[in-house]
């Protein structure tokens, strides 16, 4: 993940959001590495970019807590999404593991 954080800023945000929906992918397919995975785009949340490639930040956190069951246990990064979010206007909605749905914004 070191490697890859390294790159993030010397690329454009279109290939960003290509990375980062990878992300999301191998986090659903591999579970047991959505801790590392959530921090990295928890990370990459706070650096430079656009708005497509937040929002792809933040479609893959919360894709990652709707789909993987221990993810609420990480869910950290994914108030400080909420926050910066809230911010931009987003008002989507997050369904955490207990099937509710949490109306944002």
């Amino acid at each position: 993940m070191k490697q890859i954080s390294g790159f993030m800023s010397e690329i454009t945000d279109e290939f960003k959001v290509i990375v980062v929906d990878a992300i999301r992918s191998l986090c659903l397919k591999f579970p047991a590495k959505q801790a590392v995975m959530l921090n990295f785009l928890a990370g990459i949340l706070r650096d430079e970019g656009g708005y497509d490639f937040k929002h792809a930040v933040v479609e893959a956190i919360f894709d990652m807590i709707k789909f993987i069951e221990d993810s609420n246990e990480q869910v950290a990064p994914a108030c400080e999404v909420y926050s910066v979010y809230l911010q931009s206007g987003y008002t989507g909605e997050c369904v955490g593991q207990g099937g509710g749905g949490v109306e944002l914004g």
